[in-house]
């Protein structure tokens, strides 16, 4: 019974053991963008790794992580370490990644994703099973998130109240009117209606003639008759 008892304490000694060591590495994990402009398809945009607030007395050593994305919304374009920290290591079947490096207590930017953003469905980032080592034991982060934000669409809406008013067909006018719209246009019909006028004064300027020789020769015959029945009362 002593020696169930002794290997109990013994496991719970180690569990305690372990509980203390992974409580031991602490500090924040954010992913931050660089920029906070809206995005919509075709774009590109960044998201900074940061390590904040590091509680050990090695410092941080190693950090660790699942990186998780819509690949039918987003294409990872780079990975790339900042300052002292490298480039991570990248497993791109299982999204999981792993950072070594001199142990340092500094805040500090790790490393910078760059997507390409393929659709706008889904555009959340997420680095899932945080990890940090100080090179004695482990800290769990948890998980971390970045969803950048969306441009909306700008589609025209008519306004309310708004009716289209047919435009009616366009109709005849008077030839007077035309000719009074359209001076240019209607000279040479003024000029036409000028030549009727003078074609009857033409036709009596030539009946004018003979009817002065009809008139004169009435008269002479008027005169003649008197002058001849004048004679025969005097004779």
């Amino acid at each position: 019974m002593k020696k169930i008892i002794g290997i109990f304490v013994i496991v719970l000694i180690v569990m305690c053991m372990a509980n203390n060591t992974i409580a031991a590495m602490q500090c924040n994990i954010v992913l931050s963008p660089e920029d906070t402009a809206e995005i919509t398809t075709n774009d590109e945009f960044k998201v900074d790794v940061k390590v904040s607030e590091i509680f050990s007395d090695r410092g941080l050593v190693a950090f660790g992580a699942i990186l998780d994305y819509d690949k039918k919304s987003l294409k990872l374009e780079k990975m790339e370490g900042v300052g002292d920290y490298s480039t991570p290591a990248y497993n791109e079947k299982n999204g999981k990644i792993l950072i070594e490096r001199n142990p340092t207590n500094h805040n500090a930017t790790m490393f910078t994703l760059t997507f390409k953003v393929l659709n706008t469905d889904n555009v959340k980032v997420t680095m899932k099973d945080i990890t940090v080592s100080d090179g004695t034991g482990l800290g769990k982060v948890g998980t971390q998130s970045y969803t950048p934000q969306i441009k909306a669409e700008v589609t025209p809406t008519p306004t309310p109240g708004t009716t289209v008013t047919p435009t009616p067909n366009p109709t005849e006018k008077p030839d007077n009117n035309q000719g009074g719209n359209n001076q240019g246009s209607d000279n040479s019909g003024d000029t036409t209606t000028k030549k009727d006028d003078k074609l009857p004064q033409t036709g009596l300027n030539s009946l004018k003639i003979p009817g002065m020789i009809l008139g004169v020769i009435v008269i002479l015959g008027v005169s003649y008759k008197k002058y001849k029945d004048m004679s025969i009362i005097l004779r």
